[in-house]
């Protein structure tokens, strides 16, 4: 919140958060808290658990878990 009070440019939020429980939970509650004043977009990984999971995919460094069973 901080952040955004020192940058009140800032309209415009995107969530790149965790593919999991634990992050899906947490994009929706900031989701929640922050004024109707921001537009939220909550954008998880297509593939796998993070962005990093994400890029290793992409780079072909490691495949995607439904694939790896």
């Amino acid at each position: 919140m901080q952040y955004l009070k020192d940058f009140p440019q800032i309209h415009d939020i995107a969530l790149h958060l965790d593919n999991d429980t634990a992050g899906r939970l947490a994009a929706k509650a900031i989701q929640a808290i922050l004024p109707s004043a921001y537009a939220v977009s909550d954008e998880p990984p297509k593939h796998g658990k993070d962005c990093n999971d994400y890029l290793k995919i992409v780079l072909g460094l490691r495949q995607p878990n439904y694939l790896a069973r």
